[in-house]
Parts: structure tokens; C-alpha cells; sequence
């Protein structure tokens, strides 16, 4: 199995508080949407964004999203961004954890922060940029 994990943590200046971005990146089939939810799952500071799914729930209102998904082409970085971008939101993230059931209250990190499983996210250099410069293109 070829999966790969990325790690990236940033401060989040207005309010001071640390968000860790996990990103897991590998093959389809390789286990990134399984490892995914299975670690947020497990642990009560984590949560699980399958960019997959934003798309396939966006999808649901946007025909031109819709066609690009069926026909298997990828979909324009322009989209994936802001797909991402409006997920990593704080009120969108609640939303994703509440979506989650928590088998425990174990704690994967113990400082406070935010903490996000990517799944499918960086996949290309226009991703991996919008991440690097993550979070000021938040604001």
C-alpha cells in the first residue's frame, strides 16, 4: 500500500490558535478515506474532510461539477481551492465533526487546536500552493 501522510501545522493569527493539517495523499484504494475516518472516529480532536465528497455534494447543485465528476477527468484546481478553503471554515468544520461519531474521548493531540485529516488534497502544484499559503487565503 503506497499511502503517504503530509503534516503541516499553522498558527492561525486571528486567533491565535494552532490547526494541524494532516494531509493523506496515495493511490485510489490505498486506504486514505478509511485511515481517514477511522482516525477521527477514534480520536474527539480530529476531524475527517473528504474532499471527494465536498465535490460530490457540491455536485448536486452545480451540473457543470457534475459532468466533470462523471466523465472521471479531475476537477479544476479553481474549485478544488475553494471547495477547501470554504470547508476549512470553522463553522463547515463543525459541521464535519458533528457528521463524525467519536468512539472515545481519547485525544490524539493535547494543545487546544484544531485538527483536519485532508483525504485527496494537495493532488496537484496549484493545491500544494493554496496549502502552503494556508491559512491567509482563509481571510
Amino acid at each position: 500500500i503506497s499511502l503517504i501522510v503530509l503534516y503541516h501545522i499553522y498558527s492561525v493569527m486571528a486567533t491565535q490558535a494552532k490547526t494541524t493539517l494532516i494531509s493523506l495523499v496515495g493511490k485510489p484504494g490505498s486506504g486514505k478515506g478509511t485511515y481517514g475516518a477511522l482516525l477521527a472516529s477514534r480520536y474527539r480532536n480530529l476531524t475527517f474532510l473528504s474532499v471527494g465528497d465536498v465535490l460530490r455534494d457540491s455536485a448536486k447543485r452545480n451540473e457543470t461539477l457534475r459532468r466533470v465528476l462523471t466523465s472521471g477527468k479531475l476537477v479544476d484546481d479553481t474549485i478544488v481551492n475553494e471547495a477547501v478553503i470554504e470547508s476549512l471554515q470553522e463553522e463547515n468544520l463543525q459541521q464535519l465533526k458533528a457528521q463524525h461519531s467519536i468512539d472515545s474521548d481519547a485525544k490524539l493531540f493535547n494543545d487546544g487546536g484544531e485538527h483536519v485529516i485532508l483525504d485527496g488534497f494537495p493532488r496537484t502544484d496549484a493545491q500544494t500552493k493554496l496549502l502552503s499559503e494556508w491559512p491567509s487565503n482563509l481571510e
